[in-house]
C-alpha cells in the first residue's frame, strides 16, 4: 500500500498492485532503483518487478534471504546494491556526460 489516511490526512491508501498505480509509474523520470526482498509478503518480487517495468529505464534487484525489512535485515547487502545504483545513475546524469 501508498501512504495515506493516518498522520498524513488527505491521503488515502492505494494498493500497490492497482492499475492507476502502475500507469503512474510510467511518468517518473528519475534514476529509481527498486530492491525487492525475496521473503517480502507485503511487496513480493513479483509485484516489485511489475512496478520496475513500468517505470522506464528502472533497474530491479533481488535482495535474497530477507523479509519487508530488508535494509534492516541485511544492511551490508542492501547498502551495497544502493550504493553501486547510485555510482552507475551519478555517471550517467552527471552534467557533461
Amino acid at each position: 500500500m501508498v501512504a495515506a489516511n493516518g498522520p498524513h490526512t488527505g491521503y488515502r491508501w492505494q494498493s500497490l498492485r492497482s492499475e492507476q498505480t502502475l500507469v503512474r509509474l510510467e511518468s517518473l523520470c528519475a534514476p529509481t532503483l527498486l530492491i525487492a526482498a525475496s521473503e517480502d509478503v507485503f511487496a513480493p518480487p513479483p509485484v516489485m518487478r511489475a512496478m520496475a517495468d513500468r517505470i522506464p529505464g528502472a533497474e530491479f534487484a533481488i535482495l535474497d534471504h530477507a523479509g519487508h525489512c530488508a535494509y534492516w535485515e541485511r544492511p551490508e547487502a542492501w547498502n551495497g546494491i544502493v550504493v553501486d545504483f547510485l555510482r552507475r545513475a551519478r555517471l550517467t546524469t552527471s552534467p557533461g556526460r
